[in-house]
């Protein structure tokens, strides 16, 4: 099977905007669901444990070279994302991470 060429640059950057838009949409549901207040400043500090976690998942598997592909590049990031904010909920005491932006 030949390999799959690379993706264009700005196809990368459009998946990885979509992720983050994405991202947090789904924190800005989140918090409006459980009816928190400081709405912008509230939103992008639920959202950057996720988008971190998504960024790392992004580094793990590479997934500027095919970023519309399921496997690896989507459940790496979906991974990296998920990890990204449970290590953060896990760990409380750790200075950059607040309780009171995620809650188990």
């Amino acid at each position: 099977m030949p390999a799959a060429k690379p993706a264009l640059p700005r196809t990368a950057l459009i998946a990885g905007l979509a992720d983050a838009i994405l991202i947090l949409v789904f924190a800005a549901i989140g918090r409006d669901a459980h009816q928190r207040a400081d709405v912008v400043t509230g939103v992008f500090s639920t959202a950057w444990p996720f988008l971190a976690g998504a960024a790392i998942g992004w580094l793990a598997v590479r997934a500027w070279r095919a970023p519309l592909q399921i496997w690896p590049a989507g459940v790496g990031v979906w991974i990296g994302t998920v990890a990204g904010a449970c290590f953060c909920v896990r760990l409380p005491d750790r200075p950059w991470c607040s309780r009171s932006s995620l809650s188990p």
